[in-house]
Parts: structure tokens; sequence; C-alpha cells
């Protein structure tokens, strides 16, 4: 595990123009390790991307509204209705 420091180092010095190649050896870890913290968003706070399945409900993040408003007007008709 890369520690904040180390990963904001690591981006650092890829910046200034160092190459992958030899950022990897001074840290002793993999190119593609380097390669990966260094593309990564997340990089800058220390983070790891989680990998995985996606929860089912962040799937459907952006249609819970609408389903909100479906649950009510249907609500709504069965009250009405006798």
């Amino acid at each position: 595990m890369i520690t904040k420091g180390k990963s904001f180092m690591i981006k650092e010095m890829y910046e200034k123009g160092v190459s992958i190649s030899h950022i990897a050896r001074e840290w002793g870890i993999d190119r593609k390790t380097v390669r990966k913290y260094i593309h990564s968003s997340l990089c800058s706070r220390g983070h790891q991307a989680k990998r995985g399945r996606k929860k089912r409900i962040s799937c459907k993040k952006d249609s819970l509204p609408a389903m909100i408003v479906i649950v009510d007007i249907n609500r709504k008709q069965e009250e009405e209705s006798p």
C-alpha cells in the first residue's frame, strides 16, 4: 500500500519530467503501479479506487427521484378509489 505522501511524490516527480521507469526503480515498485497512481484522479488524496461490483442503488441513482414520484402518484390513486 502506498501512503498519501508517497503517491503525491510519485505524481510530482512525473510532472517534473521523471520517467515512469525511473520512478519505479527509485521507489521499488512496479511500473504499472506507478502509472496507476499517476493517472488516478484519487492519487493526490492517497486513496485507491475500490474494485468490484457496484451496489444496486448506485446503478439506479439517477432514476430514483422518478421512482419516488411514481410511488406517490400510485398511493394517491389508491386513496382516492373506493
